[in-house]
């Protein structure tokens, strides 16, 4: 009983690392993603090349074809090692999130089908790779780069199989043709695993995306909810620092300038004293919308901390940031928060720094911000100060 359950809190333990571990997996952009991807193909080819290499004298082999096999395993180890050499060469952007993934996982179900056709067309084999492929782009991957890449895994499926039964193919040309199904049956049997494939893997692929979309939507939501600040519905601390980095990284090689706003409601601690906080926190949420609404789509606007926001603006020159606090400034102002029988004004002060003056470094230009936002609360609140 002992030994049992010391086995199952091992399992449990592995287990749960295992899930901690694809769970970080997912957290990846696709680029890192995508080196994963390669290099299990690098191993998967170096495994299968080193498996034929050495037993090439086996009596099924055919050997007439085994130097050509060797070759394209070859081929495709070294297509995988360049894929994941790559990798580390992009730098993640839009584009390249969206098309190296397509081309990496593209390859890995290509080259796979292409194992599976030498080993045999319809085999157990070949069904491992093609649900593997088309299991790796669901799991790790959204539907629409699955869709593409699994493009060369269902050519190379198809136009096999038919050259095969045209006789325009050897089938398994790793075998000696003896040692596999006789001609009369290869091509029933050829045609009918091909379309029963499909068939099952339809089905397969069905179940578990919709299995796996509802675990997607709960994880997005669970994310959602560690970047959102629960009372003013916008960005919270985190999320602000994970935007950050974000905008960092696709600005990193541009010459585009970032800019960012460090906003203190005025007196809101005497707010909170005569009012009571209820009323404290409506005057958070007013402010939060005011933001936002007085702000342009593109900019990112969270809170920082207790009475304190900042908005990010992305790719913007500190004279329109400028403009728009402004104009954020005098909407405050004009406010007036509604709190049972008060009508309560409200003030802001106001902290701006940008890149194109401190450099990229996000500390850095929150500090600057911060050191802004002091001086326009000492030159009297209500006014704009850039670092």
């Amino acid at each position: 009983m002992h030994a049992y359950q010391l086995i199952t809190q091992c399992l449990n333990r592995y287990l749960d690392k295992l899930k901690q571990s694809y769970v970080r997996l997912l957290e990846v952009d696709n680029i890192q993603k995508s080196r994963v991807v390669s290099a299990v193909l690098v191993f998967f080819h170096g495994f299968f090349w080193l498996s034929i290499a050495l037993n090439h004298d086996f009596k099924l082999f055919n050997s007439e074809h085994i130097p050509a096999i060797l070759s394209c395993l070859q081929l495709f180890m070294l297509c995988a090692v360049l894929l994941f050499v790559l990798s580390y060469q992009i730098q993640a952007t839009a584009k390249t999130e969206l098309y190296f993934p397509i081309l990496t996982v593209g390859f890995y179900s290509g080259s796979l089908m292409v194992v599976g056709y030498i080993a045999g067309m319809m085999t157990l084999l070949t069904g491992v790779f093609t649900m593997g492929s088309i299991l790796a782009g669901l799991l790790l991957f959204e539907r629409r780069i699955m869709f593409y890449a699994s493009l060369p895994c269902i050519l190379v499926l198809y136009i096999s199989s038919i050259l095969t039964v045209l006789a325009l193919l050897p089938y398994a040309p790793l075998y000696l043709p003896q040692s596999i199904l006789v001609a009369e049956t290869q091509n029933y049997v050829i045609l009918v695993n091909l379309f029963a494939t499909t068939f099952v893997a339809m089905i397969l692929v069905m179940l578990f995306n919709s299995f796996f979309e509802r675990w997607i939507v709960r994880e997005r939501q669970q994310r959602y909810l560690m970047t959102v600040d629960p009372l003013t519905q916008i960005l919270n601390r985190r999320g602000i620092s994970n935007r950050f980095a974000e905008i960092q990284q696709d600005l990193a090689s541009s010459k585009h300038s970032l800019c960012v706003a460090l906003i203190d409601i005025d007196y809101f601690k005497k707010i909170n004293d005569q009012y009571g906080h209820e009323a404290g926190d409506q005057v958070l949420i007013d402010i939060a919308q005011l933001l936002r609404l007085n702000t342009r789509q593109p900019d990112h606007v969270g809170r920082f901390g207790g009475e304190e926001f900042l908005i990010i603006f992305e790719q913007t020159s500190i004279e329109l940031a400028q403009q728009i606090l402004e104009r954020c400034r005098l909407a405050i102002e004009q406010h007036r928060v509604h709190y049972q029988a008060h009508s309560i004004q409200l003030t802001a002060s106001f902290g701006l720094s940008c890149s194109s003056q401190i450099g990229m470094d996000q500390q850095r230009l929150i500090l600057a911000a911060d050191q802004a936002l002091y001086q326009a609360k000492h030159a009297g609140r209500n006014r704009i100060c850039i670092a």
